[in-house]
């Protein structure tokens, strides 16, 4: 933003350099300056919008990554969490429960 304000000083400056007194010798040289500080400015957008494109595709890749670890991690935990379920259910000690409470239909469906 700052070369924005030098590049529009410059291109201000000559506008009323024809109206002094060495306007027209140094007008020349002033327009050529102009002209390069135009030229200049150009150069730097256009490596912002490189760099702005480059920082899109990097950000693009890791979301893509990401969202691939996301599908491998739903995966597993579809594999994984129902057996871990079935052992923790199964792994328990009904036997000591069972003889502890009295009250058997608990575990037991009413028919």
């Amino acid at each position: 933003m700052g070369f924005d304000r030098y590049a529009s000083a410059v291109r201000s400056a000559t506008v009323g350099i024809e109206a002094c007194r060495h306007g027209p010798a140094r007008a020349e040289e002033l327009n050529d300056y102009a002209a390069e500080v135009d030229d200049f400015q150009e150069q730097v957008q256009e490596r912002r919008r490189w760099m702005s494109d480059i920082l899109h595709d990097a950000a693009n890749a890791i979301a893509e990554r990401q969202g691939e670890q996301i599908n491998r991690l739903t995966l597993v935990s579809l594999i994984f969490l129902p057996i871990t379920a079935v052992t923790g259910f199964f792994g328990m000690n009904f036997a000591w429960l069972t003889t502890r409470s009295r009250a058997r239909p608990r575990f037991l469906p009413s028919a």
